[in-house]
Order: structure tokens, then C-alpha cells, then sequence
């Protein structure tokens, strides 16, 4: 089977949930036997037997297009046209599906988040009536197959125009290395965080992240218990200058490392030194950074998003209303004071998160696969 992941970024050139969803999936379906080439802005990729990315091949807009004509069984899309700049992304519209169909190729499409930040928005305006009329009579009638990411996605999608029958539920998945577990101390001397307890926070750097809920509470945590110490590692996208301003307004900055954007080796060394993760967003299509550090052994506090009620169901971390700051602060002091709870909760945590693996979710998207082909 030959298989063309099209995606708009690859990590680790770029780092962010939908780029490690697309390479871990190919490295895993690469895994299976399923020759996987991976088109994105930047090129055509492929993967070797390792798993790591060669060949970057520097394609033009139409040879990009053109690459559409090889003989793929099937092409699995990460993305819809974003909202914010329709109709003017042409390479992730309606572009690529309306050539592969006319290829007799299947279309599998993963939108993420796409969908959702659709129908959350509230606009009335002509242009999100516009869109939204695309996609349910156009786009979507181009594409095979849908696949959410967590169970209550079907519904959105549902909600949408895309018919039941259209639709499979795959979780997204996390690596095997995760749940290796690494020397705590090793993260804590190198930073000098000897016996602090961590708080942290991992995951792009934007504003939907309410990474301010986080940095609010922390002044009063501090009162509380002066062994804590929040740690901040992400890629900036927009919010980096903000979290800085809320740092120093809150005279913190002895208690806040900002590590940026980090490299898997120091990201598994994080988590593994990490006593509480917290997810303050207001949305998370999965919430990948939550289903890692579970792997690692770690208690979560999530926001109350669709993505993290997924992910933690079955008691498997704390959820709280998104925004309440009082109600954040008092689950973080909760686990802070006992550690027995924190213990228990990272247990539950670890087992649901093996869930997740991705040998297991690469089994079921190539299930797709073969489905689909089975029907041409």
C-alpha cells in the first residue's frame, strides 16, 4: 500500500500537536509495512526505515499538485482550509481533493481542530456564512473518509453536514518512549530545582493556551508552598511577550523558568521530573501534551475542553471550569499537599494513557486504509 500524508508543517521543523500526530502516524505505518510520503509547504518528504526524515524534495505549487498523480492508494489530508484566511489558502482547499478524485484515489481527511473552531465561532458575518456553505457543499462531498480524534468529535462533526456513516473515531496517539521513565534529578540539577516541586506547562505558546490562568494563580500558590516552581516550555506563537509582562506584574520571576522551544530528550526529562501538569486551554482537539505526560507518570489538571474530558475520563485527572482561576488554584494546592492523591491520580493516568499507543492507533487508521480500498 502507498499512502500521501499532506500536512502543512512537519515536526520537528515545526513543533505542535497536528505535526507530531502526522510523523508519528507515518513512522508507525511506515512500521507496518506501508510505504508513507509525507507533501508539505516545504516539500515532499520521505521516511526511512529508522523513522527519520530524508529526501527533502523542494517542490513548486503545481509540482506539488502534480505529485497528486503518482500512484497513491490513498491521500490522508491533516487539515481543512483554515477559516482565518479563506478562500486563500489554495493548497489545503479544495485543490487537493478535487484532483485526487479525479485521480480515483481515495481522500482521507484528519481535520484536528479545524471543524471545531468552526462551529465555536459565533460570526454572522457573509464570509463565515460563505465558508461554512463550502465546506458542507463542496469540500466535504470530496472526501472519503473523516476521522475524529476524540468521541465527542463525531458529534461536532455531525453538526457540520458530514454524514455518520463518513465518519471513524481514532485517538490520536503518543510514543513508545514516553513511558520510559528517566532520572528526575537529572532535569532538576541541571536547572539547580533540587527538592522544588514542578509545575509545568508544555505545548505551543498561544492564546487559546489561558497560560495567564496559570501564571495568575501562582502568587498565591507561592504563599502557600514556596518549594513550587512553574516551568513554561513551548514553541512561541503569539503569546510569549504577554506571559513575560504577567511574570514580572506579578513579581514571579525567581519562580518561573521559561525554557522555550525544547527537543525531545529535554522534553521526556521535563516530564519525568514534573509532580503536576497543568492545561489551562480553552480548547484541545486531543490534547496531546496531556495523554505524554500521563505516560510519564504524572498527575494532570485540565481546563474542562472536549479534548482533555477525553483524554482524562475514567477519574484519570482533574478537570476544572475553564477561566475560574479559584477553582484551578485550589485543585493545584490539593495535589501539592498530598501526595498520596498525587500518586494514585498519575497510576490511573499511566493505564489510560498505554490506550494510546501509537502501534495501536496505526493499526486502526491503516484498517481504514484497506476499507476504502476495498470498495474502489
Amino acid at each position: 500500500m502507498r499512502v500521501l500524508m499532506i500536512a502543512h508543517s512537519l515536526y520537528p521543523y515545526k513543533i505542535g500537536g497536528v505535526e507530531t500526530h502526522v510523523y508519528y502516524l507515518s513512522k508507525s505505518l511506515n512500521n507496518r509495512g506501508i510505504n508513507v510520503e509525507l507533501l508539505t509547504k516545504d516539500g515532499k518528504f520521505s521516511l526511512s526505515d529508522s523513522g527519520k526524515k530524508h529526501n527533502l524534495s523542494r517542490l513548486s505549487t503545481l509540482g506539488k499538485l502534480n505529485h497528486l498523480r503518482e500512484d497513491f492508494d490513498v491521500v490522508h489530508m491533516h487539515a481543512i482550509m483554515p477559516y482565518g484566511i479563506f478562500p486563500l489558502w489554495i493548497f489545503e482547499s479544495e485543490i487537493i481533493p478535487l484532483l485526487v478524485k479525479l485521480c480515483r484515489k481515495k481522500v482521507v481527511c484528519t481535520p484536528h481542530g479545524g471543524i471545531d473552531n468552526t462551529l465555536r465561532k459565533s460570526s454572522k458575518s457573509l464570509k463565515h456564512s460563505i465558508y461554512l456553505c463550502f465546506l458542507r457543499s463542496s469540500l466535504f462531498r470530496l472526501i472519503d473518509r473523516f476521522i475524529a480524534i476524540y468521541s465527542q468529535q463525531k458529534d461536532i462533526f455531525k453538526c457540520a453536514g458530514i454524514p455518520e456513516e463518513m465518519i471513524t473515531f481514532i485517538p490520536n496517539g503518543i510514543p513508545e518512549e514516553n513511558f520510559c521513565q528517566t532520572d528526575p534529578q537529572i532535569f532538576k540539577k541541571k536547572h539547580n530545582l533540587e527538592d522544588r516541586k514542578i509545575i509545568t506547562f508544555f505545548g505551543t505558546l498561544r492564546p487559546h493556551k489561558r497560560i495567564e490562568d496559570l501564571i495568575g494563580i501562582m502568587p498565591e500558590i507561592l504563599q502557600k508552598d514556596r518549594a513550587a516552581v512553574l516551568i513554561i516550555a513551548g514553541e512561541d506563537r503569539g503569546s510569549l511577550n504577554t506571559i513575560q509582562k504577567l511574570i514580572r506584574k506579578h513579581n514571579i520571576d525567581d519562580n518561573v523558568l521559561l525554557l522555550g522551544r525544547i527537543n525531545e530528550t529535554d522534553k521526556h526529562l521535563l516530564l519525568s521530573s514534573t509532580d503536576i501538569f497543568v492545561n489551562p486551554s480553552s480548547y484541545e482537539g486531543f490534547g496531546l501534551s496531556m495523554a505524554e505526560t500521563m505516560a510519564h507518570g504524572v498527575a494532570v489538571i485540565s481546563a474542562d475542553n472536549p479534548g482533555a474530558k477525553y483524554v482524562l475520563e475514567g477519574n484519570c485527572g482533574l478537570l476544572y471550569k475553564m477561566g475560574d482561576q479559584e477553582q484551578l488554584r485550589r485543585k493545584v494546592l490539593f495535589l501539592l499537599d498530598n501526595e498520596e492523591a498525587r500518586k494514585k491520580l498519575a497510576e490511573r493516568g499511566k493505564n489510560r494513557a498505554r490506550e494510546f499507543e501509537w502501534k495501536k492507533v496505526a493499526k486502526s487508521v491503516e484498517e481504514v486504509y484497506r476499507e476504502l480500498i476495498n470498495q474502489s
